[in-house]
């Protein structure tokens, strides 16, 4: 599987993309803080403003806490808790996404970009719910074996009714 290749370098990848995010963020807040000081404080232009600055919040702790040194130092249980707020930076990048395009729902280009970016958010939740539900059930299944009770020992051993 492609997964296994991808899993020992996750870490970095993260941060890689966290830089490109980043630079992205910093070039277009460049742009929106220029907009909103001239004057241009359209509604959808102030909302996605808004939603960039939330994102890079929940960006920061994320990057930092890919950099190894950092995440040896964690508790386990205390940095899978904030990775879980990935999920709601995802959500943001999907209605940055739609607030950007929705500015002119009438063109054609921006409609396609709507469809294809919602495809892909939405495959992307049905196969992130599905290995929820799939590790859910296994989990469930190894609970109710662990408090299966055992009936009698010889058949354990595979002994039958030798003795």
């Amino acid at each position: 599987k492609p997964i296994k290749h991808i899993m020992p370098v996750r870490g970095e990848l993260s941060i890689f993309a966290a830089i490109i995010t980043l630079s992205h963020a910093v070039t277009y807040g460049i742009t929106y803080i220029r907009r909103i000081t001239s004057g241009n404080n359209k509604t959808d232009f102030i909302t996605s403003f808004v939603i960039c600055l939330v994102l890079m919040i929940i960006m920061l702790p994320l990057t930092v806490m890919s950099f190894k040194a950092v995440r040896k130092k964690m508790n386990a249980k205390k940095w899978k808790n904030i990775q879980k707020s990935a999920y709601i930076f995802y959500a943001l990048i999907y209605v940055h996404i739609l607030v950007i395009y929705m500015q002119k729902p009438s063109n054609t280009e921006n409609i396609i970009s709507i469809l294809v970016y919602s495809a892909v958010f939405l495959l992307y939740a049905v196969f992130r719910l599905k290995k929820y539900f799939n590790v859910r059930k296994k989990e469930d299944k190894k609970k109710k074996e662990e408090k299966k009770p055992v009936e009698d020992d010889d058949e354990d051993l595979g002994m039958g009714d030798l003795f």
